[in-house]
């Protein structure tokens, strides 16, 4: 017995990754035809912006302006400015939610041990609670990645340096 398909949109151009994982400018009848990422990690909230908005616009460069040298020289240059400290504070700082106690938690995480150092340092009306977002950085250090994340203003105010070998190889 036949089914019954449904029109629903296509992509051109499409850039396939893998199983899910996928960008192209997505055509719907009736809509305006827009650039679409799916499984990328500029649609995931767990890198650093740094990595969603080197992405999107390598996405752009090469899927809406046809412009492969443009995204290579673009990955390019952000890598540079990873690496030369030239990007702000904010494009790399990481973002997890407490979804438990800090000592529930099984597995070693970056978010968790910062969250328990706060809890030990400050004052219970400004340390991190159950539900709260953790703001992190991961600075420079010998320790394991889950024990060297630090606050955004311990960077700002010079006690601790990025760790820009860190964010190169795991997060860009």
């Amino acid at each position: 017995k036949p089914n019954d398909l449904e029109y629903e949109k296509f992509y051109y151009p499409l850039l396939l990754k893998g199983k899910k994982r996928y960008c192209g400018f997505k055509v719907e009848p009736g809509k305006k035809s827009k650039l679409d990422a799916k499984g990328f990690e500029c649609v995931r909230r767990d890198f650093a912006p740094i990595v969603s908005k080197t992405q999107k616009t390598v996405f752009k460069k090469l899927i809406e302006e046809r412009d492969t040298r443009g995204a290579v020289e673009y990955a390019r240059s952000r890598v540079e400015d990873l690496m030369n400290g030239r990007c702000d504070i904010e494009e790399l700082v990481l973002s997890k939610q407490l979804t438990q106690l800090p000592d529930d938690y099984k597995s070693n995480a970056a978010h968790v041990e910062l969250a328990k150092r706060l809890i030990r340092d400050l004052p219970p009306t400004v340390a991190p609670k159950v539900g709260d977002r953790i703001d992190y950085i991961i600075r420079t250090g010998e320790e394991k990645q889950y024990l060297r994340a630090v606050t955004p203003d311990e960077i700002r105010s010079g006690q601790y340096t990025i760790d820009t070998q860190y964010y190169l190889d795991k997060q860009l």
